[in-house]
Formats: structure tokens, C-alpha cells, sequence
């Protein structure tokens, strides 16, 4: 099974009229990210932007960033282990 971590500070209300208790709703980004097979990311908000990859090698599970809107450097990411995948368009 997969379990689904998602944070969305400005959507929050919307998805959990819409998806209900389907999904665990973190509190911000690292919550979302604890024990996670993978990151993604598919918004460039301004708090998305510089998250600390120290801290988020430390917790999650498998080090894999989807990153929808390319607005980390894939080759940086991979130099601290992680599998980096852009996706999107800046």
C-alpha cells in the first residue's frame, strides 16, 4: 500500500472536504517528508524554495525529490545523495 503525506498550507481546507482522511495532512514540509519514499514538489512557493536537505536526508526513507516546477539544482541535490527528477518548467 502507499500511504499519503501532503502539506498545502493554502489548499489544506479544500482537500480534506474533498479527500477526506485518505490522505495524512502534515504540518509542514519535514512532516510531510518523514519516512517518505519520495518528495514531490509541485509548486515553487517561496517556503519550497531553500528547504534544509540535511534535515531531510536524516528522515526520510529513500532519498528521491520529484521536483514539478525544476526550481532545485539537480546536480547539488545529487551531490548530497539524493535521486533528483525535474519534471516541470520554470
Amino acid at each position: 500500500g502507499v500511504t499519503v503525506r501532503t502539506y498545502d498550507p493554502a489548499a489544506i481546507r479544500e482537500a480534506q472536504r474533498v479527500l477526506g482522511d485518505v490522505v495524512y495532512y502534515a504540518n509542514d514540509i519535514y512532516d510531510a517528508a518523514l519516512n517518505a519514499d519520495a518528495l514531490i514538489v509541485p509548486t515553487e512557493w517561496k517556503e519550497f524554495r531553500l528547504p534544509n536537505w540535511e534535515v531531510l536526508k536524516k528522515i526520510m526513507h529513500r532519498l528521491v525529490v520529484i521536483d514539478g516546477r525544476n526550481i532545485y539544482n539537480g546536480s547539488e541535490l545529487a551531490s548530497l545523495g539524493f535521486a533528483y527528477h525535474g519534471i516541470g518548467q520554470k
